[in-house]
């Protein structure tokens, strides 16, 4: 199943998800662009409460990426997390504690003990500086796809999450509401394709969203691309049977 986490409204422009398909609704909790104060965690918490990491999860634009935070704490068993991301997600916090899509990766290896092993793919090179030395054993920064398949192959005994934020990709391909990376979509494919062979996948998550009125369209021609690659693999069949099983 594919869950839909509607809080710009720019899902509302696009079909590429199916009546079968999960929409929860977060537009309405206010302090959530960009940062997510301690209100909008609780709201956000408990409007997730009954769902599941185990299914693909689509959420919005770059702004709210820290989301990807409140499936991994939901995970009952170690893991490895796969990030597709042109920025590293590892700064400082500005307010305190407060999370951000700037910090939710630093936050993640941080608090969460059954995050193991961070393999982050297609980070600017500018922004390696961020990862904290102390961190620099669990967090893998590559972007080489021969590279990335050889740490999937030597950490395949843990199962995967996957989070995608699309800025990693060239904007020839698609474009987003943040400056963005160089990668093109059949490489992407080879790298998910190899994960999904390599390794258990126990959830994707995906963002990157265009915030620009009449890109919502390209983004729609995007989105569907990508929901063919993610059902035509093996981790999402099994996910699929697994819930039907379960509704039956």
């Amino acid at each position: 199943m594919i869950l839909i986490l509607n809080l710009s409204g720019v899902y509302r422009h696009q079909q590429f998800y199916g009546k079968d398909d999960q929409w929860i609704d977060l537009e309405d909790i206010p302090g959530t662009t960009g940062y997510c104060d301690d209100q909008a965690a609780r709201m956000i918490r408990k409007r997730l409460k009954h769902c599941t990491p185990a299914e693909v999860h689509f959420i919005d634009n770059g702004n709210y990426h820290y989301l990807t935070y409140y499936w991994l704490e939901k995970l009952s068993e170690p893991v490895n997390l796969l990030v597709f991301d042109h920025h590293s997600d590892m700064l400082p916090p500005v307010f305190g504690k407060i999370m951000s899509c700037g910090s939710w990766l630093l936050r993640t290896v941080e608090d969460l003990p059954m995050v193991k092993q961070v393999l982050h793919f297609g980070m600017d090179p500018r922004y390696l500086s961020h990862i904290p030395t102390n961190f620099r054993d669990r967090v893998t920064a590559t972007d080489d796809a021969e590279q990335a398949v050889r740490f999937l192959k030597q950490h395949r005994h843990r199962p995967l999450y996957i989070s995608l934020d699309k800025d990693v990709f060239s904007n020839r391909e698609v474009r987003t509401n943040w400056d963005q990376g160089r990668l093109r979509f059949p490489v992407f494919e080879r790298l998910l394709r190899a994960a999904d062979q390599i390794c258990a996948i126990r959830g994707m998550d995906v963002c990157g969203e265009s915030t620009v009125y009449g890109e919502q369209w390209r983004g729609e021609k995007f989105n569907r691309q990508l929901v063919r690659l993610i059902k035509s693999l093996k981790f999402y069949k099994k996910e699929s049977r697994a819930l039907l099983s379960q509704a039956g």
